[in-house]
């Protein structure tokens, strides 16, 4: 059996994936019971479990580097057979029962083998979208019926009216549109206005990390969440964000990938 995202040769010295696998179980033996969080209570969780987050990210590093030296011995039927084993009786099982909203981006955006063989894992929805462009890429991913949370970026996928048509496209097989967002305060409040524009907006994806310059100084306040825990589409002028034009000149663009 060929294992969603694992290629032809074992991956034995990729810690990454390891650490994905162990995270989804292991998450509930580290963190406190959660409740159902409202968008301002986000922040006051993170702050009250910062300790226990540190430790379980550090924790996973070590256990997949322990995992990682017991199966550099083992060929890839051995690998297979025990990854198979895994997901079936510790991730999917897991996955249900925490009542997962979604899975994003499990696979890379090309790679839509892996995705349809993961459908069948569970019950938990697949989201993508992010990394797709055009509406002529969601087409096939609309049409596959595998991936069901759609998530188009509107600063890579061809700006705000190219992604009215994937919403379009969307809407006709009744999928709701979740954007992912960027870095920058102008394709927060952008987006926004486009959920506000459509007929099958989903949530907005909103950036509570605690530094983040493109946010918070690149522009005027991008948005503001109510006390009914929703947004609203900003009422000045264009997207109603004011560019700091000092900020910009202190900070020219230079070529190169936008994350490290």
């Amino acid at each position: 059996m060929q294992i969603p995202g694992i290629p032809d040769t074992v991956p034995a010295d990729n810690a990454r994936i390891l650490a994905t696998i162990l995270a989804i179980e292991c998450t509930k033996l580290v963190l406190p019971p959660m409740p159902l969080l409202r968008p301002e209570d986000i922040m006051e969780f993170r702050a009250e479990n910062a300790t226990l987050l540190r430790g379980f990210r550090r924790s996973m590093l070590r256990y997949a580097a322990d995992l990682n030296g017991k199966i550099k011995g083992l060929s890839r039927e051995e690998f297979e057979a025990k990854t198979r084993f895994f997901v079936e009786t510790q991730i999917v099982p897991a996955m249900d029962e925490l009542n997962i909203g979604w899975l994003e981006e499990p696979f890379p955006a090309h790679d839509h083998r892996s995705y349809r063989m993961a459908k069948g894992f569970g019950r938990t929805p697949l989201a993508a979208g992010e990394n797709h462009y055009t509406r002529f890429e969601f087409s096939r991913v609309v049409e596959d019926r595998v991936i069901t949370i759609l998530q188009p970026d509107l600063s890579k996928t061809g700006g705000i009216t190219e992604g009215l048509r994937i919403a379009a496209l969307a809407s006709t097989w009744k999928l709701s549109i979740n954007p992912h967002t960027s870095m920058t305060g102008l394709n927060m409040a952008a987006c926004i206005h486009f959920l506000a524009a459509i007929d099958n907006a989903g949530y907005f994806e909103a950036d509570v990390s605690t530094y983040n310059l493109f946010r918070d100084k690149l522009g005027s306040e991008p948005y503001r969440i109510g006390t009914d825990g929703c947004v609203r589409p900003l009422e000045k002028p264009g997207l109603g964000v004011e560019i700091d034009e000092a900020f910009l000149t202190a900070h020219p663009v230079i070529e190169g990938p936008g994350y490290v």
